[in-house]
């Protein structure tokens, strides 16, 4: 999620805001395990993005999905619900410091790529891509 977050983020400060960062996973991957979260709604979700004033759980609306459950050959994509959550309302600190111009985005987002490198086994690599996903 925070690649995601940093990537929209980057996206608003940029011309190019009509295509949104997607991530991408087969079957046992961490994006795979989301999206069937998305769907049980285990408490830890709730516990995570919280409900709203009704009580639904926020979880389902601040993710869009394409090919959820694998019903379809290739990847699940998940991507951030822009209608949810505006790319301009994300305010991104590092460091105790809020980072607003576009190099200190793409270090940060170059540093998230490498964790998720270094923690993701190979077998279940992730692709973050930028994309057009129908909610």
């Amino acid at each position: 999620m925070c690649i995601l977050c940093v990537k929209l983020a980057l996206m608003s400060k940029s011309a190019s805001v009509d295509t949104l960062p997607l991530v991408l996973g087969f079957r046992g991957s961490l994006v795979a395990s989301l999206d069937y979260a998305l769907t049980k709604q285990p408490a830890w979700l709730v516990d995570m993005f919280g409900c709203d004033v009704s009580e639904r759980p926020m979880g389902q609306r601040l993710f869009s999905r394409a090919n959820s459950h694998l019903k379809r050959p290739g990847p699940v994509a998940i991507g951030l619900n822009t209608k949810a959550l505006v790319p301009e309302n994300i305010h991104i600190f590092w460091n105790a410091q809020r980072v607003e111009d576009v190099e200190s985005s793409r270090e940060l987002l170059s540093l998230l790529r490498e964790y998720e490198a270094a923690t993701t086994p190979s077998e279940v690599s992730l692709s973050i891509f930028s994309s057009k996903l129908v909610a």
